[in-house]
């Protein structure tokens, strides 16, 4: 009897498992909540035993059995109380926390950033992309259990953060660096809302994703140029690019279709910029106002690439500091040596993932500070 009860126990636990919705994430604990925990804990059954040894909280003529049971268990329950919301508090880390984090992951030559809003809401910008270069007549080197950066890296990260649902997925377009690491992602953390670009490119990776989301009922939608999304009162993301579309189409040549908006977050500033040229720079900078409008942060476009970040586009923004996703010795020459003597001409503080890994950014209402993995 006892074995056919923990089979049908694993059978419910392994069949729950494969529902997402049935899966909870837990942050990374610090030493204090370890230390708290097991205080908490001891003191919990501590005060269990304590109450079973003998009935030393009770006086000798008590009637009222309800009077007995608070006054034989009310220290016992006081601390298992206590551990209980410190579970609660632990699974919600950052409830209280009105400090806004934008994270730039290290995911090599790709992109993929974390927003965490000051109201807890997450978006996900692009998931990366593991390139592969192994001959077909080399299957026997590849490893059974490959690296994949969204399995290996963006996941990881995610529930290492706590981050229990994705409320919004922005693909900045269809390319494989961009969006190579959301198929696992999107497998293993809920995902609510997929925005994108309003175009399809053939191959297997986009085909698998818009897959994805058709099983797992996820909406997408399709943005454009002068589109607001408030998430909450702190947090407004400004769509500038692309321009109006009428139908969903599909594009080979993805880099001029990145979707582009201007995050507002307090009074803090930061501005994506997918992969655009400076051809699709100006095409945006002739739908702005005329007058010019100083930003916080600019991701540097197409990882550096000499052919974005012209001098009119950083005139115009006149940014602080610039992120570049950019991988370490990477193939293409990224960021160009042009590109990194403009910033410099123009005062700006560059910050690299190639030779600083993550980039964090907090902000809160009254500045924002930036924190790297390597120093």
């Amino acid at each position: 009897m006892i074995e056919k009860c923990i089979e049908i126990l694993f059978w419910s636990v392994h069949n729950l498992n494969t529902y997402s919705k049935f899966n909870l994430t837990w942050a990374s604990p610090t030493i204090e909540f370890i230390f708290l925990y097991y205080m908490m804990l001891w003191l919990s059954v501590w005060a269990l035993y304590k109450t079973n040894r003998k009935d030393e909280f009770l006086p000798e003529i008590v009637r009222d059995r309800r009077t007995i049971f608070i006054k034989k268990y009310k220290l016992a329950l006081y601390f298992n109380f206590m551990f209980f919301f410190l579970v609660i508090f632990f699974y919600f880390p950052n409830f209280f926390d009105k400090t806004g984090l934008v994270r730039f992951i290290d995911v090599g030559q790709g992109d993929s950033i974390i927003i965490q809003t000051p109201k807890n809401k997450v978006i996900l910008v692009d998931g990366g992309g593991s390139f592969s270069f192994s001959k077909s007549d080399e299957e026997w080197r590849n490893r059974k259990d490959p690296y994949e950066v969204g399995k290996d890296v963006v996941v990881p990260i995610l529930k290492k953060q706590g981050v229990h649902q994705i409320d919004y997925l922005i693909m900045s377009h269809l390319d494989f660096d961009h969006i190579g690491g959301l198929i696992a992602t999107i497998e293993k953390i809920p995902v609510n809302h997929i925005i994108f670009n309003g175009t399809i490119k053939d191959n297997e990776t986009v085909q698998q994703i818009f897959r994805l989301a058709k099983e797992k009922k996820i909406p997408l939608y399709q943005v454009e140029f002068g589109e607001v999304l408030k998430l909450d009162q702190y947090t407004t993301l400004r769509f500038l690019h692309p321009a109006e579309l009428d139908e969903v189409y599909l594009e080979l040549e993805q880099n001029e279709q990145s979707i582009v908006f201007l995050l507002e977050m307090y009074q803090t500033k930061l501005l994506f910029t997918g992969d655009i040229d400076q051809f699709t720079e100006r095409e945006i900078l002739s739908r702005m106002n005329s007058s010019q409008t100083q930003i916080d942060i600019l991701k540097v476009a197409h990882h550096g690439s000499k052919s974005s970040s012209s001098t009119e586009w950083l005139n115009y923004w006149q940014p602080k500091a610039a992120v570049i996703s950019v991988g370490n010795h990477n193939l293409y020459g990224h960021p160009h040596h042009d590109v990194l003597m403009n910033l410099e001409n123009h005062n700006l503080e560059i910050y690299r993932t190639d030779k600083q890994g993550e980039i964090q950014l907090e902000i809160n209402a009254n500045r924002w500070d930036v924190t790297t993995k390597l120093k």
